[in-house]
């Protein structure tokens, strides 16, 4: 997966979605530690995917999951 996120700009409430989604995806994957590859792969599942016009922060989350082989209810932490 190649992201240029230079050539990328979104409006404020992907922006907001985007956070969202990470932060809650990093919450959930901390015990798996938190090192700086297992975020930048979060980050870049999510501008993928926001790129492609999604927009809502659940479904930004649910597939940045996908990219550690975890699918919905499998998510249960508090976020």
């Amino acid at each position: 997966m190649s992201t240029n996120i230079q050539d990328v700009s979104f409006n404020a409430e992907t922006t907001l979605a985007m956070g969202e989604a990470f932060d809650r995806a990093c919450a959930l994957l901390h015990n798996f530690g938190m090192a700086a590859t297992v975020r930048e792969i979060i980050s870049k599942r999510i501008v993928e995917v926001a790129k492609n016009g999604e927009t809502d922060p659940i479904r930004l989350y649910e597939q940045a999951l996908k990219e550690f082989g975890l699918e919905e209810g499998q998510d249960r932490v508090a976020a």
